[in-house]
Order: structure tokens, then sequence, then C-alpha cells
């Protein structure tokens, strides 16, 4: 076995222990074959040569991309590709590297506005509110005797809006409900950007919509992992111990955000809110293990929505807190409530000019940890935190 060494981009790792188990264990092709590759994280697998016995194999893992990590700073991402090689040399197994494009553009997703999805009324108004996303509801907005007129007029909508500023997501029927893949045949078509699954319990929810979005996106002539997912993780007991199963992320998980009603229900709550409109402890305590897993799974968090949409003040004063704890943006009800939150996440010129600052400085001093600016002392913590205020201007 050879010693462990820091990876470098580009060499290859032989007689990797992880490989080796792995080409080898898919040399046998059975109908277990893609339940493995996906539980691993893997899209595809591809098959180039057959396997004999009395061959002699050889495994090889090389390091493709290195990027640093948000949630763990000192230890960074590794992006790994696997390949198994026969005696001659041919590549019999291939897994090819599991991790998005580090370079791929992140899903700019400050407000999420939903729209009933049995409403073209309400769509026409939304298109028009500035949100960085609209989410066309077939779920608690529509009806049980609409859901079938819902799926076809959001698949209309997606078909007609292809020239646009903002993400077309939807929300579909939670997967208990057996409605989950009707409206996903419905949607799934060019044009949809994501789709905000409700009600999950695990990371294996994703993983389950991830397989569906598969096939679907290949009936559609669509590139493999062009729709994302958004989840929203706190709305069943079981999800509140599981939230750490969204890291590492699905390559199609873009945010996660919560919910209070629908966990209410569940838990037998009467209220979620003081007499003074702060949420109640179970209900801040999922408040903020969404916002540490979406911070583990290096994927946006989102608050949840601001029921009041008259409160114009409310919503200002609760979307500055809730940028303050560092959630990116939030869910909207209601048109009104767009420019507040658009405004109240994005940060200020004074923000924007301060962070610039700190990048120049550490990018003129390279090997430097700690540097004073004005006065005040900023280490590489500042330095991460000014880099995440650029990235979302």
């Amino acid at each position: 076995m050879n010693t462990p060494r820091p990876p470098s981009s580009g060499r290859p790792l032989i007689n990797s222990i992880f490989t080796l188990g792995l080409v080898v264990g898919l040399s046998v092709q059975d109908t277990t074959l893609g339940t493995t590759i996906g539980n691993l994280g893997w899209e595809e697998v591809a098959f180039p040569k057959p396997v004999f016995a009395g061959d002699t194999i050889r495994a090889e893992t090389t390091v493709v991309a290195l990027r640093d990590s948000k949630s763990r700073p000192t230890q960074g991402i590794v992006t790994f590709e696997h390949r198994g090689f026969n005696q001659r040399d041919e590549v019999y197994r291939h897994l090819p590297p599991r991790c998005p494009d580090a370079t791929e553009p992140r899903m700019k997703l400050r407000s999420m506005l939903f729209v009933p999805g049995d409403s073209e009324r309400k769509f026409a108004r939304g298109r028009q509110s500035g949100a960085d996303a609209l989410i066309l509801d077939l779920e608690d907005a529509v009806a049980p005797s609409q859901k079938a007129a819902a799926r076809a007029l959001v698949a209309g909508l997606i078909d007609r809006e292809t020239s646009r500023d903002w993400a077309f997501f939807v929300r579909v029927n939670a997967l208990d409900t057996g409605l989950t893949l009707d409206d996903m045949a419905a949607v799934v078509k060019p044009g949809l950007d994501g789709l905000l699954i409700p009600k999950t319990d695990s990371a294996a929810d994703v993983a389950r919509i991830g397989f569906y979005l598969d096939a679907l996106e290949a009936r559609s002539g669509m590139a493999q992992g062009s729709i994302k997912v958004a989840v929203v993780c706190t709305e069943t007991p079981k999800a509140m111990f599981h939230l750490g199963s969204f890291a590492p992320a699905h390559p199609r998980l873009v945010a996660l955000t919560w919910g209070a009603e629908d966990l209410g229900a569940a838990i037998g709550a009467t209220d979620n809110k003081e007499a003074d409109g702060s949420w109640t402890f179970p209900y801040q305590v999922a408040r903020v293990q969404c916002l540490f897993a979406a911070a583990a799974a290096e994927v946006a968090p989102l608050d949840t929505l601001f029921a009041n949409f008259k409160d114009s003040e409310g919503l200002e004063r609760d979307c500055r807190r809730s940028r303050r704890d560092g959630f990116s943006g939030r869910i909207a009800i209601h048109p009104d409530q767009i420019a507040i939150i658009n405004r109240c996440y994005a940060p200020s010129e004074a923000e924007v000019a301060q962070a610039r600052r700190i990048v120049e400085a550490f990018e003129a001093n390279p090997g430097a940890g700690t540097l004073g600016i004005d006065g005040k002392m900023y280490d590489i913590p500042h330095l991460k935190a000014a880099r995440k205020t650029l990235a979302s201007i």
C-alpha cells in the first residue's frame, strides 16, 4: 500500500483501497448496480470492457479538482475520478467525478416567491415582482380536485416562459402522497430550473428525486443535472434527526429552507409563536438547525416565510435579523414582499467596499494570516466572509 500523501490535481493515487473496493465490487453486473452507484453519489458508471475470470486488475484514483471548503477550511474538498484497468491496461470500469464543477455559477436565490400552480393571474403578477425565483406550487396551494389541471397549466407556463431573468421552480407534492412522479412527469422539461421538495425526511429523499430526474431529463433531451433541487428540511419530526445527512451535498442540491406549519401539526403544537411574535423554542431549534445543515452542505440557507405580508416594517426587521444570523435569502408569499427581501439580503455599498479592501489587502500579502486595516485586525475568517460578500453581488 502506498503511503498517503497530500493530493495534487492530475496526480494518480495508485492502489487506493477505496478505489479497489469500488472497481472490484462493481465488476459483478447485477440488478443492484444502479442502486449501489446512486447510494455512493455517482450519477453514472461506464463499463468499456468486460471482466473475465483470471484477469489481473488494477485500480487508480485521480485527483481532478481541489477547492476550499467553507465549512471545513482546514481540510478543503477534493474531487476524484476512479478507474479500473485489466492486465492489458484497458479501462474496464470508470466512475467519473461525482462532485459538480466548482466553476459552475451558483443560482441566485435571495427571494423565492410562491405562486399557486392553478392561478395564471397570480403567476402574471409574480413574474413582474423582481423575485430571483418563482415557485409554482402544486402542493398545499392546490386542492386535490385541481391537481391535474394545475400540472397542465404549469407545464404550459414552462413552455411559454422562454425569456426571463428569474429561475423557474416547481414545488411538487411530497413523496408519501403518491403524486410526486405525476408532478415531475408533467413539469420536467427544458425551461424548468429546479424543484422544491417538501416534507423530506433526509438526504435519501433527495437521492430518490435525483434518480427520477435522471430518467426524466433523458426523456426530455436535457443534460443530466440540469434541474436543481431545493428542500424544505424540517417539516417532519424524523427530519430533525437527519439534517446532517445533507452534507456532503447531492450534486443537484442548491438550497435548504425550513417550515413550521407541518412540523407543528406533526408534533401536536397548539401554536408556534410567542406573544411578542417570536418563534417558540421548538421552531427556533428547527430554524437554526436548517442554517447549520445548509452551511455544512455548502448550499444556500433560506429563511422561512413571513406570514403577515401587510407588515412591511416587521418583514424588514425580520430579514435583517435573518441575514445577520447567516441566512442568504428567504421564501416569500406575496409580490409586495420581494423588494424588501432583495434589499435586506443584498450587501450594502459600504459592505462591498470593505470586503474588497479586505480581499485586496490579503492578496497583496499572500503569506499573512492576520492584517491590520484602519487600526482593526483581520484574519482568515474575515477574508472568507469578505469573499462570500463579493460572491453574492
